[in-house]
């Protein structure tokens, strides 16, 4: 072949467009396209091939042909990058998106039109589903469709563009960004440019340099997971609008890695032994544990499993003489060794394949009691899933569990036999089990909560979170937080496969629970564990004893046992299994101290039997209720009743049928328990009455009472009253109240006045909390007595239905008398060996029977005010008259001196009520006589009260006593009204006074005008406060409704603003759709608003916005 000359050349004019045309689409997508340069390089490399393809022309020119000029995007080895997407797993979705936008561009390309803009890529998934592999095919296809000036993918991360010193961030993203030009910047774990000062200084460079003409043809390709892109999307406003394609790539399921294994497999002839059985399974389940857990990385993982097969055989091969190739296969041994192994390595655990032993996993129960039903409900669960799993079919999600009981029912146990279970039935990725509780999730300060439940979650990622006492998380601000954090978890594909156990009192619990609307349809699975009875305690304790190999006679354990439990049943601290195993420890040291004290010191061999008597037990049981009862003092100690428990009510007056009715209680119970039979309920008791008659003593008297039957736990009396039951505030009322039935637990609570339950928001809260304590097994065996007036305590009963029906005992207490009072005084007396003669008796009852009438009579409180009164005035008597012999007597004197002093503050305390009915009802003869008024009306009957409701004949009498009064009370008016025109400046014998009225009573009249004085005054005031309050209230309300009506102008006010933006914002985007289908400015820029009209990237053109309407028909 003829030399040809190195610059003698001819060029078809086919030749001559193509390589117009190819000079072109390197101007568009190189920002530093030379010119002459350009065109050296072309002519060079179609020189170069056509002298390689053919000869020279007979003149010696060599003829340049269109297919000399090489197609862009074609790399040195040509591989279509194309042919290189189809040779990757589950990249259809891609494929198709990257073919629409190659289809695209060849269609503008062919058509002469204007190219659209690229723009930039996001790639969101999990590690190992591709998006490196597809950025670097990205880059060859972007180079081969002409859009960009080189095929070079540069490959970096989030955490490597940001720096840790002012202005190193904003070097390392110009710089990557310059190694880039022409090409692709891939940046792997995009979302760490969100985090930090740094991090968003690189995002904001980014954002600069994608409008920037000197990175012009750069194609910016960010990847992460979605919901980490997501958030670093959001810190800077301006960079979401620069992505224009979003490609994801989701996570690989458990088919998908089998069939990649079975692929490469069948790419290297190898087989899996029974592989559509065991082998399958093994690494179904493997793959489908290995996605739940951190750090899943799909094809990553798949490749791992991959190699570690292959070495796992060779070792296996290898292993010695005795080893057989079979064949290029694997066995299910290797197949369970390398799933274990890469599991491990992520748990961050050392070990191998899975233990499969054939123990029962329900072993751990065999050692508690009352377990039938909690095993019944785990077999239920296993024998769900190995069924499902035998026919082929996928086994539910496990879900989510509440343990609902008492602390020492097994919650706990069963939460880590449970744990077991579920991991061997492959329903959660570990058999992990981490214990914590409410008050350790919540914090104390604004995002530790949130931090602490992570960490917790996160420590059981793939196991059981048990959380003991978890209705903590009802209580305060950070516990409400912790809820929420912990739905949030058992939604997130984060925590897919961890199974939630959250445990404690079934009340507390569904408080809980009603504290966010979502937590409780997450649960699945609501178990109970029952509290302990006396006889189940009994029967555990036995059983310890059979198992350990103690002689215990068994009578002796039924008569001690139970009864002891049951005094502990009702008490604060009770945990059942857990206080059956204290008892026993107490029995065992009991057992050592009387053994080891029996033989001096060395036990002999006849002394040390494996036998357990019944004063080892009775010490231990008795220790034990001592203790939960908080003092040292053994139960038949702490307030050891006295031989007679009514001895105390001996000492008071009128208290035959409250005797009656308790002896009679108590003779019910002793037959009962004679009998064999089951005692009747004891229920709850109301003491009706006025104060001083008794009702506290009798309470105390009544526990001493239960208390000896066995009834209640202990001797003890919370005497509160109804006004300390009441809270202020919201929430107060029911902790005031919870906090009296803790402390009366397994006693008495008394509650005096309990008529005020019913009154106001927070009586009614008090009273509803009560009567739900009163059916709460947490309070059972503890006794509610309520006392108070009998018209009062029927008001409070009728202000809650469900009140009355709880009280199954009521006793009355008599309002005392005269002769009931004398008869207190002079048993006092006797006792402290003080005389006391008829006339002081009769003086006594005199007065006794004036103040039975005044308002304020507290029965025996009154009398003890009179003794003590008595007492005084006589140590006054004989001090004064040393010298004399008085005498250890109460004379009348003294009598008199007390009896008036209680009177005088009676009804100075009463005031003008107090002085009219004595008026009215007595004369100024009789008062001059005995210093007492008449009773109004007849005698009260023996047997009847003040409150009780009187006969048609009393009510006769009782008429026309009140008619005679009532007489008598208008004629006292007429006086009073007859004396208020006169001027008061008169002496006793001044105009208007009647003749034969006393000083006293004239004095007293004359109170009375003074205090309707002082009351019309106070009417007055009161009415003018009222009108005062009524007017602040009024004008408070029409301030509040213009601030009403000027907040409401304001939100119209904004919403239309934000109609108006909306408006013009829709204007912008339909001018900006117009303008895309006009195409970018002739240099290839897009187009931005600017004053009047619209201006490209580059700032050469511009068009106006009359241009526009005239070309288009809008207005810009």
């Amino acid at each position: 072949m003829a030399p040809c000359h190195k610059k003698k050349y001819r060029a078809s004019l086919e030749f001559r467009e193509k390589a117009l045309k190819a000079l072109e689409m390197q101007k568009r997508s190189d920002p530093h396209f030379g010119n002459a340069g350009a065109v050296a390089n072309l002519l060079k490399a179609a020189l170069a091939k056509a002298s390689a393809a053919r000869k020279c022309q007979p003149d010696g020119a060599l003829e340049l042909l269109p297919e000399d000029i090489s197609d862009r995007g074609t790399d040195d080895k040509g591989a279509d990058p194309f042919a290189e997407l189809e040779k990757l797993y589950r990249m259809e979705h891609v494929r198709a998106k990257l073919e629409a936008i190659r289809r695209r561009f060849a269609v503008a390309d062919e058509e002469g039109d204007a190219l659209p803009i690229l723009g930039h890529f996001v790639f969101t998934g999990a590690p190992g589903t591709g998006k490196t592999t597809v950025a670097r095919i990205l880059g060859k296809m972007l180079f081969r469709c002409g859009l960009i000036a080189r095929p070079d993918v540069v490959e970096t991360d989030g955490l490597k563009l940001t720096g840790e010193a002012v202005g190193q961030t904003k070097k390392k993203v110009e710089d990557e960004l310059k190694s880039a030009r022409g090409g692709v910047l891939f940046i792997d774990e995009a979302y760490d440019l969100g985090k930090g000062t740094y991090g968003s200084e690189a995002c904001s460079a980014l954002v600069a340099a994608m409008t920037d003409q000197t990175y012009a043809g750069l194609v910016i390709v960010m990847a992460g997971y979605q919901a980490d892109m997501q958030s670093m999307l959001d810190t800077n406003p301006g960079l979401k609008s620069r992505f224009k394609h979003f490609l994801e790539f989701p996570d690989w399921e458990p088919a998908d890695c089998l069939d990649l294994l079975e692929t490469n497999a069948r790419t290297e002839n190898f087989v899996f032994e029974e592989w559509e059985s065991a082998a399958k399974r093994v690494m179904e389940r493997g793959f489908k544990k290995l996605r739940q857990l951190k750090g899943w990385a799909n094809a990553r993982d798949v490749r791992q499993v991959w190699d570690d097969l292959k070495e796992r055989r060779a070792e296996r091969l290898s292993a010695g003489p005795n080893a057989t190739l079979g064949g290029k296969s694997f066995s299910l041994p290797d197949v369970e060794a390398a799933m274990e192994s890469l599991y491990n390595a992520r748990m961050g655990t050392v070990g191998g394949a899975r233990k499969t032993g054939t123990d029962d996993p329900f072993a751990p129960l065999d050692g508690l009691y009352r377990m039938g039903e909690i095993r019944r409900k785990l077999q239920q669960l296993k024998n769900t899933a190995e069924l499902l799993r035998r026919e082929g079919e996928e086994a539910p999600a496990v879900g989510h569990f509440v343990f609902l009981g008492a602390p020492g029912t097994g919650k706990t146990t069963v939460a880590r036999v449970m744990s077991a279970v579920l991991y061997r039935l492959d329903l959660i990725p570990r058999d992990h089990l981490v214990q914590t509780s409410g008050l350790d999730l919540t914090g104390q300060y604004v995002g530790e909560t949130k931090r602490k439940v992570k960490e917790e979650l996160d420590r059981a990622k793939g196991g059981v979170l048990f959380v003991d006492e978890a209705y903590e998380l009802a209580s305060g601000q950070y516990g409400k937080e912790a809820v929420t954090a912990l739905v949030d978890a058992m939604t997130s594909e984060e925590y897919a496969g961890l199974c939630i156990v959250i445990a404690g009192y079934k009340a507390d619990i569904d408080a809980m629970l009603e504290t966010n609307v979502g937590l409780k349809s997450r649960f699945g699975h609501f178990w109970e564990f029952p509290d302990w009875t006396p006889e189940d305690c009994l029967e555990q304790f036995l059983r310890t004893a059979k198992q350990k190999q103690f002689c215990v006679d068994e009578g002796a354990a039924k008569s001690i046992i139970p009864p002891g439990f049951k005094k502990l049943l009702p008490l604060k601290g009770w945990a059942n299994a857990r206080d059956v195993q204290k008892v026993w420890e107490g029995v065992m040291q009991n057992r050592a101290d009387r053994v080891m004290g029996a033989a001096g010191g060395e036990p002999a061999l006849q002394l040390h039997a494996k036998e357990i008597l019944p004063e080892d037990i009775k010490t231990a049981m008795d220790a034990m209720v001592a203790a939960r009862l908080g003092s040292g003092l053994l139960p038949s100690d702490s307030g050891t009743p006295s031989s007679d428990p009514f001895a105390p009510l001996d000492e008071l007056c009128r208290m035959e049928s409250v005797k009656r009715k308790l002896q009679e209680l108590q003779n019910a119970y002793i037959v009962a328990k004679q009998d064999g039979e089951e005692p009747p309920p004891l229920g709850h008791f109301l003491f009706v009455g006025s104060p001083g008659t008794g009702k506290t003593t009798v309470a105390r008297a009544l526990a001493d009472v239960l208390c000896g039957l066995g009834l209640i736990s202990r001797r003890h009396v919370e005497e509160t009253s109804g006004l300390e039951m009441t809270g202020q505030y919201v929430g107060q009322t029911k902790e005031k109240v919870h906090g009296l039935l803790a402390k009366a637990k397994g006693g008495v609570l008394f509650i005096d006045e309990a008529y005020t339950l019913g009154q106001g928001q927070f009586g009614s809260e008090a009273c509803d909390t009560l009567v739900a304590a009163m059916t709460d097994p947490r309070y059972a065996g503890l006794v509610v007595v309520a006392a108070g007036y009998r018209r009062d305590i029927d008001d409070m009963l009728r202000a809650n239905s469900g009140l009355k029906s709880r009280f199954s005992h009521t006793l009355e207490f008599p309002d005392w008398g005269p002769e009931d009072c004398v008869r207190f005084f002079k048993r006092t007396a006797r006792a402290k060996s003080l005389g006391l003669d008829e006339a002081a008796c009769a003086a006594l009852e005199r007065g006794f029977a004036e103040l039975v009438l005044l308002d304020g009579w507290g029965n025996a409180r009154d009398v003890i005010k009179v003794w003590q009164a008595t007492t005084r005035a006589r140590a006054s008597r004989v001090v004064a008259r040393a010298e004399e012999a008085c005498g250890k007597a109460l004379v009348v004197a003294d009598v008199a001196t007390a009896i008036e002093e209680l009177i005088r503050g009676r009804t100075m305390a009463e005031g003008t009520v107090s002085g009219r009915r004595r008026a009215a009802e007595s004369g100024p003869s009789a008062r001059a006589a005995d210093r007492g008024p008449a009773p109004s009306g007849p005698p009260m009957p023996e047997g009847r009260t003040r409150d009780a409701a009187p006969t048609p004949a009393e009510m006769e009498v009782q008429a026309d006593a009140s008619s005679e009064k009532t007489e008598t009370a208008l004629a006292a008016e007429e006086v009073v009204c007859n004396e208020a025109g006169g001027d008061g400046d008169g002496d006793s014998r001044a105009v208007g006074r009647d003749p034969g009225v006393s000083d006293e009573d004239w004095a007293e009249i004359q109170m009375a005008k003074e205090e309707e004085q002082r009351y019309a005054e106070r009417v007055r005031q009161e009415e003018e406060e009222r009108k005062r309050l009524e007017a602040e209230l009024a004008e408070a309300l029409r301030q509040k409704q213009l601030a009403r009506e000027a907040y409401e102008a304001r939100m119209r006010e904004i919403q239309r603003q934000k109609e108006e933006a909306e408006r013009r914002l829709r204007e912008e985007q339909r001018i900006k759709e117009r303008l895309r289908k006009i195409g970018n400015c002739p240099m290839g820029f897009a187009w931005y608003k600017q004053g009047g009209g619209w201006r490209c990237g580059g700032g050469s053109h511009f068009v106006s916005d009359a241009e526009l309407h005239r070309s288009f028909g809008f207005d810009a």
